[in-house]
């Protein structure tokens, strides 16, 4: 349950996408796809046309990872938070026609959702309460995922979907994620008494903080999804 092993799965899953030989999977999402020649074509739009890049952290790592390079938190993040919404945008306001644009509406949807999970999970102010505005983001960011699955599903045969969506795995973790951090952050907020820093979350805080209460509360206080 690592947010940052788990948005580099997310950036790896994308990577994969596309129609030439070597791609694994062609990601889909309401008849539109998810490619990582998008993050190509955006990138070089922006470095051909541009003097001051708008996305000026963007470099050939990035969009060319080789197997080290994938391993980086830094370089998945940057190529899946706001920064990176903000000039696929850009890019797809350049496109000519309505069937260019149009091509890029499953890659934005995408993006604003992957964004809010760098988001959070970057952000060093501490949640104080349950009601606070970024856990209801990462809610509709999940949510989102779970539908794209859900709409997979229900449509595509087996062999489909496994192309159509981010990895099993992934998948898999980005519940135990959601339902984990919900569940830590409830705990701490309700029980312990105190506030959760999302940037510093991570599978040994969340065991560390468990088992140092394992002695003096009662087996009711544990969360059940941890």
């Amino acid at each position: 349950m690592d947010p940052c092993h788990l948005i580099k799965k997310i950036r790896n899953s994308v990577l994969s996408s596309g129609i030439k030989a070597h791609d694994q999977r062609l990601l889909s999402f309401e008849s539109c796809t998810i490619q990582w020649q998008m993050w190509i074509d955006a990138y070089n739009w922006d470095r051909n046309t541009h003097r001051f890049p708008i996305h000026n952290k963007l470099t050939q790592e990035h969009i060319f990872p080789n197997n080290a390079q994938k391993m980086r938190n830094k370089l998945a993040f940057e190529t899946l938070n706001v920064d990176m919404l903000h000039l696929m945008k850009m890019y797809r306001k350049s496109l000519s026609g309505e069937a260019g644009q149009q091509a890029l509406s499953a890659v934005i949807q995408f993006l604003e959702h992957s964004s809010t999970l760098v988001e959070f999970f970057t952000d060093q102010r501490p949640v104080k309460d349950m009601s606070d505005e970024r856990i209801m983001k990462l809610s509709i960011a999940y949510n989102w995922y779970k539908s794209w699955e859900k709409q997979v599903c229900q449509n595509d045969t087996i062999s489909r979907r496994y192309k159509s969506l981010l990895t099993m795995e992934t998948r898999e973790d980005l519940d135990f994620m959601y339902h984990g951090i919900m569940s830590l952050i409830t705990f701490c907020i309700e029980v312990l008494k105190t506030e959760v820093v999302p940037a510093r979350l991570n599978s040994d805080i969340i065991e560390n903080i468990f088992l140092s209460t394992k002695i003096t509360l009662p087996w009711t206080y544990y969360p059940s999804n941890i």
